[in-house]
C-alpha cells in the first residue's frame, strides 16, 4: 500500500493501480485499498473496473465517504443522474464534508432542486469560506435563478481568492 500512495504522489498512476490491485490481492478484506484501487481507475478512465472495486470496498465497508462520492462522479460521466444523487447522498449522509456536500449540491442542482442545492452550498461555505468552487457553483445558481446581483456579489469574492487551474 505504501508502495502504491508513493507511486500516486509521483504521478505514476498506472503503477499506483498495479500496487493497489496487489494490495486488494493480498488482503482483500481491507475496503481502503479498494476505495484506492478504484479512485485510481476512474482517473486513468477505468470506469467499469472503477465501479467493480467501488462497489467491493462499500460492500466490506459502507461507511467510506470517499467510496461514494467516486461511485457517483462515474454515474454523473455517464450520464446517469438519479445514481450520481444517490451516491452523492449516501457520501453525505456517512460524512459531511465540503467536497461531499459540493458534490450533492450539484447534483440536487441538476435535479432542479435549486432551494436544497442552495442550502447546501450554503452549508459549504459556512465549513469552509474559501472554497472558491463552491463559491462559484453558487454564483451559478443564483444567474440560474436569475439573481444576478448576488451571482456578481458571489463571483467578487471569488476573485479576491486564490484558484486551482480547473477553477
Amino acid at each position: 500500500m505504501q508502495q502504491a500512495q508513493q507511486y500516486l504522489q509521483q504521478g505514476h498512476l498506472e503503477n499506483a493501480i498495479v500496487h493497489y490491485a496487489l494490495a486488494t490481492r493480498l488482503d482483500p478484506a481491507r475496503a481502503e485499498s479498494w476505495v484506492n484501487l478504484g479512485i485510481i481507475q476512474y482517473q486513468t478512465n477505468q470506469h467499469t473496473e472503477a465501479l467493480d472495486s467501488l462497489k467491493k470496498a462499500i460492500k466490506l465497508n459502507p461507511n467510506v465517504m470517499e467510496a461514494y462520492t467516486a461511485l457517483g462522479d462515474i454515474y454523473r460521466l455517464h450520464g446517469k443522474e438519479q445514481e450520481s444523487l444517490n451516491a452523492y447522498q449516501r457520501a453525505a449522509a456517512v460524512k459531511r464534508t465540503p467536497l461531499s456536500l459540493n458534490k450533492l449540491a450539484c447534483s440536487l442542482r441538476t435535479a432542479g432542486e435549486f432551494v436544497k442545492a442552495e442550502a447546501l452550498y450554503k452549508e459549504v461555505l459556512s465549513m469552509a469560506p474559501e472554497f472558491t468552487l463552491a463559491k462559484t457553483n453558487l454564483a451559478t445558481l443564483q444567474i440560474e435563478l436569475q439573481r444576478f446581483d448576488a451571482a456578481r456579489d458571489q463571483l467578487k469574492a471569488v476573485q479576491k481568492l486564490p484558484c486551482s487551474k480547473p477553477e
